[in-house]
């Protein structure tokens, strides 16, 4: 099973591989629905000849299909959970051709259970199943994937970082996890009339890829307007404190950054 897109630059490199590889199922996503005006952008698309017809027999289902459903489902049990692979994760390319990273069903649940344990207070913070996670990073990073699946949350996706449509966004549709970089968070600090706007959705907010400034955290913490007994604190040793809580070792691997600020928004 493979997900792509109907465009042209992607969708016949993944349809031919029906036919040349043990893939069974394309799941394809109509690009243009995932945008915010969906008949413009495919009426855009289709002029420039951008997008393709998928055909319809038992090798292709639309995303659409995909999630209209019962809900119902199959177990299979797996062997052995840190053989067998569950997804390719492609990279961004940063460093040269985005390469398949070959993740195992053990490297993505301990990943993922690292990730939670941060995100952990007393009284608990999140609840499973009723978050709004603003996804500005993209998800092929693994920075981006892992807490919104793991918590269930409905995720809301920007296809780039703009300040004015994320600070928009948290006001208006009640974001309460926002996980980012330090530039977006300078650029959430300093947009103009922020200190005007209500941000106190927010529950939990996270920081990675680089050393946050110096003040940022009291200067967000200002932004969310926390209430009086409330705070952000910060966990820079996201790995060592799951060895701590929990007494196991990762499958995963996952690398500390040092310099990665971690906020929660905690009582």
């Amino acid at each position: 099973m493979l997900v792509t897109l109907d465009l042209k630059a992607l969708y016949p490199q993944m349809g031919r591989l029906l036919e040349t590889t043990r893939l069974k199922t394309l799941i394809v996503g109509n690009v243009a629905e995932m945008t915010p005006a969906p008949e413009t952008v495919r009426a855009h698309m289709s002029k420039n000849g951008e997008i393709v017809t998928i055909p319809k027999d038992r090798k292709h289902v639309t995303f659409e299909e995909l999630l209209n459903n019962d809900g119902k489902y199959a177990e299979h049990p797996i062997a052995d959970l840190r053989e067998s692979v569950a997804v390719l994760q492609y990279t961004g390319g940063t460093t040269g051709l985005p390469k398949g990273a070959m993740l195992t069903h053990a490297n993505l649940s301990s990943a993922t259970a690292q990730y939670v344990e941060t995100t952990h207070t007393q009284p608990p913070l999140l609840d499973e199943g009723r978050e709004r996670i603003l996804a500005v990073l993209p998800p092929f990073h693994i920075y981006a994937l892992l807490l919104g699946i793991r918590i269930g949350a409905e995720i809301i996706l920007h296809t780039r970082f703009d300040a004015a449509a994320v600070v928009k966004d948290i006001c208006e549709k009640k974001v309460t996890v926002f996980p980012g970089v330090p530039t977006m968070y300078v650029a959430i600090i300093n947009h103009p009339g922020v200190e005007n706007l209500d941000l106190s959705s927010i529950k939990w907010c996270a920081s990675g890829g680089g050393p946050s400034p110096s003040g940022g955290a009291e200067a967000l913490s200002g932004h969310l307007r926390l209430s009086a007994g409330r705070r952000l604190g910060h966990d820079r040793n996201v790995a060592d404190r799951y060895l701590h809580t929990t007494g196991r070792r990762s499958e995963a691997g996952l690398v500390r950054d040092s310099n990665s600020w971690h906020y929660h928004q905690v009582c």
